[in-house]
């Protein structure tokens, strides 16, 4: 397992980094969260013609780069510090993990590139990659595990779709949508639909350079991409949260370093205030809590990736619900510790830290609570509910 960053990391994050530096200043993130959409469409399209972010884990056999959970995990770290609004988890995160995982013959095991079928899910993995649509994914088919609350929605024989889905990320501007309902023998299918053909509505957020909506069907036309996907939306799922940690250790990071700047610079009594304990010890608090955070995102990633080898160990159920139960704590803590170093000027809506602030809380509650997290790992380590 190698959870070094290699050169060809080093040189997309480099690239990434650049490019956002270029198009996504903290102005712009302001700017754009406050357009109807709540999104930068240019920033997107360079993203996409650029660097192909959307199709970064498509298979090349679907005109994607076919790359990993490292890469990804560097390519979210990035996407962290700097919180740009386009719809990136949903498309490049979310949907190519869900049909990674859940359309591929169940005799290939753990994920891997190009072991899932052709058909509806290729169609569609190639279509992000291409950047040709905004996919959505919805949760009708409820993870209890993070209880409740995400969506109730079956699909008939014919494959029409009805019920809900909420929290949607970028289910607002999508295209298309994949969503997990109960299919007529009662087991998790996962269906594609025109996002256009359900009724949606815009929910109201703490952060708003994240969008998420509320997907209402009656009767919506979808179309089958995977039968009996239970396992692999577990699968999928799991992986999510450690490319939602990667973020998270991101914008803890850039609340770490604008801080360490701020205490350079801002003077008090005629010095600056990085030369007074009390500064000093929040600054390498931050540090401390973060490298740690770092490690776990890099281990989780890397073990999905050993785990796709033949004999490989399959770590990461366990080390999902760690990162998620870590990660969202490292970045509210180093959100609220900035702010207090920077004073008055943290709360200011010109400054990006409470978009920062606001990113770590809506994190803290994204795809269950910490202590759902820590009671999932308390149970895989076998303690008993009295034992936790």
């Amino acid at each position: 397992m190698n959870l070094a960053v290699t050169g060809e990391r080093a040189a997309l994050r480099e690239a990434l980094r650049d490019l956002l530096a270029a198009s996504s200043p903290p102005p712009a993130v302001l700017a754009a969260m406050e357009t109807p959409d709540g999104t930068d469409p240019d920033l997107w399209a360079s993203l996409t013609v650029k660097l192909g972010l959307p199709g970064l884990l498509v298979p090349e056999e679907h005109g994607g780069a076919g790359l990993g959970m490292p890469e990804l995990a560097v390519v979210q770290e990035e996407l962290g510090r700097v919180l740009p609004c386009v719809p990136s988890f949903s498309t490049a995160v979310l949907a190519p993990l869900l049909l990674l995982e859940t359309a591929r013959p169940e005799a290939h095991g753990t994920y891997a590139h190009g072991t899932y079928a052709h058909g509806p899910a290729g169609e569609r993995l190639a279509a992000i990659a291409a950047g040709e649509t905004i996919t959505a994914v919805a949760l009708g088919d409820d993870p209890s595990r993070w209880g409740g609350g995400y969506g109730d929605v079956t699909a008939s024989a014919s494959g029409s779709l009805t019920g809900w889905a909420s929290y949607v990320l970028d289910g607002h501007i999508a295209d298309a949508v994949l969503v997990t309902a109960r299919g007529p023998d009662g087991r998790t299918a996962v269906y594609e639909a025109d996002a256009a053909r359900a009724e949606r509505t815009t929910l109201p957020a703490l952060d708003l350079t994240r969008p998420m909506a509320r997907l209402e069907f009656r009767g919506t036309p979808g179309r089958p991409v995977a039968a009996g996907a239970a396992a692999g939306l577990a699968r999928a799922l799991d992986l999510a949260l450690v490319a939602l940690g990667a973020e998270q250790v991101g914008g803890a990071q850039r609340c770490l370093d604008l801080s360490v700047e701020h205490a350079r610079t801002r003077e008090q009594y005629g010095r600056p205030i990085g030369s007074f304990q009390a500064v000093k010890h929040l600054c390498a608090d931050m540090l401390r809590a973060v490298e740690p955070a770092r490690s776990a995102v890099r281990y989780a990633a890397a073990a999905a990736a050993a785990a796709a080898e033949p004999g490989g160990a399959d770590e990461v159920p366990e080390l999902a619900a760690l990162v998620k139960a870590h990660c969202p704590e490292v970045y509210f803590a180093a959100a609220c510790e900035a702010i207090q170093i920077h004073g008055a000027l943290g709360f200011s809506w010109e400054h990006e830290l409470h978009l920062h602030y606001k990113r770590a809380k809506s994190g803290q509650l994204l795809f269950g609570e910490t202590g759902r997290h820590l009671d999932a790992l308390a149970a895989r380590a076998g303690f008993g509910e009295d034992e936790r």
